[in-house]
């Protein structure tokens, strides 16, 4: 503490003035005069410092203010040791979102997010489900992070989205408040008074949202009558969706409201540790399936994208695996001692299954998909892959798998297994790209961007990343320059 290092200066002014050894050093009375008053206004500062509450008792009060706010408003709230050097106590508050609720850490090094929850109206604070935001049905208000889709620097947001010259300025406080809102205050015909904002994020958010950095940008709104969270979502959505497209059409640059992962299991693989052994290449892939399958490993943040880019890899091998079972049918029936050259009926039995297996049309896309499977695919090999992922088989093997209501895949029987792998994955497929599958025509539901069956897709990406290599491998050819 401060007190301290004046106490250990005054000390040691002292020892000096006093030592015989340095007497001649400091001889000079006026000098000895200036260093006797300094050690008085020390001392004097010091019985000061001392005065004043220390850090730990300053962030005591405060929790122990929010402890109480927190038993009235009926938050749950506990205290917590945080795993630091020095072991320091703090407390966790539990605020509602939807039907769960997410925690508030407040800890001693950062004891300024306590005092702005004192500051504030904290317990009216709700967090909105899958936004990385808050709302206040008291204060009817709704703050929620914003950043660009195109991954643009913060200085560029700043830059465009409030006319600055220069970003450094703004840090460098050249610029007021007012330099970094956009404001719209609006009567609407519901006959609300409603102000919608783009500013840095505001304290209460920054408190209880936590690790923001101080330019963060948030989109604010005022003035609306809210009682349930899905009012707040869907109010948050209708409003960014038109400013925020408006903004694009003006600037080019593509904002959005933050989302945040729900905290679902992990299903993904978790492979042992392995060490890596570059071999010269052996296999050559094609280099257009494997454009589209590193297309697929580089959408990680767009599920549905991703999920058709694989879909691709597997759906560019449609014709080739298609001809070979085209090819195997037609060697087969040809092959039978009934068969006769010289028989028109038996000639267009050969020309139908030809014309079937190379038909490009949606009629027979689930069947070019069963051909490429069956032809890449090794009832072994899928196994294998379910047997090391247990809880991904558990969910594909359900009756239902949650919302998305897909049929479970067949994998106690082996000759219907891959059927059904190639029946789950195109039905995926079909409610991406918003078509009708031929067997369910008036009962597929579509899957759209940023939903919750859109999140539910993790699963069906694992299966069908599995398939696209899979496929890539059986297709490579010999290596060659």
């Amino acid at each position: 503490m401060i007190s301290d290092v004046l106490s250990d200066a005054k000390t040691d002014i002292e020892h000096y003035l006093n030592e015989p050894t340095f007497s001649d050093v400091y001889s000079d009375a006026r000098l000895r005069e200036q260093l006797h008053d300094l050690m008085i206004s020390m001392e004097k500062i010091r019985v000061q410092l001392d005065a004043v509450p220390d850090r730990e008792q300053i962030f005591e009060s405060l929790i122990t203010q929010i402890e109480e706010r927190c038993k009235t408003a009926n938050i749950e709230c506990k205290r917590i040791r945080f795993d630091d050097d020095d072991n320091n106590e703090g407390l966790k508050i539990f605020l509602q979102e939807g039907r769960s609720t997410r925690p508030v850490l407040i800890s001693i090094s950062n004891a300024r997010k306590a005092g702005i929850l004192v500051e504030h109206k904290f317990e009216n604070y709700k967090f909105i489900s899958s936004y990385n935001g808050i709302c206040s049905y008291e204060d009817k208000y709704i703050e929620v992070l914003v950043n660009s889709l195109d991954k643009s620097s913060i200085e560029k947001i700043y830059e465009s989205l409030f006319n600055l010259d220069d970003f450094k300025n703004y840090i460098n406080n050249f610029f007021s408040e007012n330099d970094t809102k956009l404001e719209l205050i609006c009567n609407s015909p519901e006959g609300l008074n409603i102000t919608i904002s783009i500013s840095p994020v505001s304290d209460i958010a920054k408190a209880l949202l936590g690790n923001l950095q101080d330019d963060s940008i948030s989109l604010k709104i005022s003035g609306l009558n809210i009682s349930r969270q899905e009012q707040a979502v869907s109010y948050l959505e209708k409003y960014a969706n038109s400013i925020f497209f408006q903004i694009d059409l003006v600037l080019g640059l593509p904002l959005t409201v933050q989302r945040i992962q729900a905290q679902e299991e992990n299903i993904l693989q978790h492979h042992e540790q392995t060490i890596l052994n570059i071999k010269y290449p052996v296999c050559q892939y094609d280099k257009e399936a494997l454009s589209l399958y590193w297309y697929a490993r580089s959408a990680n943040e767009m599920p549905l994208l991703q999920y058709l880019a694989y879909y691709q890899v597997i759906e560019f091998y449609f014709s080739t695996y298609s001809q070979i079972k085209a090819k195997r049918t037609i060697q087969n029936f040809m092959k039978s001692p009934e068969f006769n050259i010289h028989n028109d009926n038996d000639i267009i039995k050969v020309l139908s299954i030809a014309k079937s297996s190379f038909a490009r049309g949606f009629i027979t896309e689930i069947s070019q998909l069963e051909a490429t499977l069956k032809e890449c695919i090794q009832i072994s090999s899928i196994k294998e892959f379910f047997e090391k992922n247990e809880n991904l088989k558990k969910i594909l093997t359900d009756k239902k798998h949650k919302t998305l209501d897909l049929e479970p895949l067949s994998y106690d029987n082996d000759e219907m297994l891959i059927d059904s792998i190639a029946k789950r994955t195109y039905d995926v497929r079909c409610r991406i790209v918003h078509t009708k599958n031929e067997n369910n025509f008036d009962n597929t539901k579509s899957i759209y961007p940023f939903t919750k069956e859109a999140k539910l897709l993790n699963c069906e990406i694992e299966l069908i990343h599995y398939l696209a290599k899979q496929v890539l491998i059986a297709s490579s050819c010999k290596f060659q320059l």
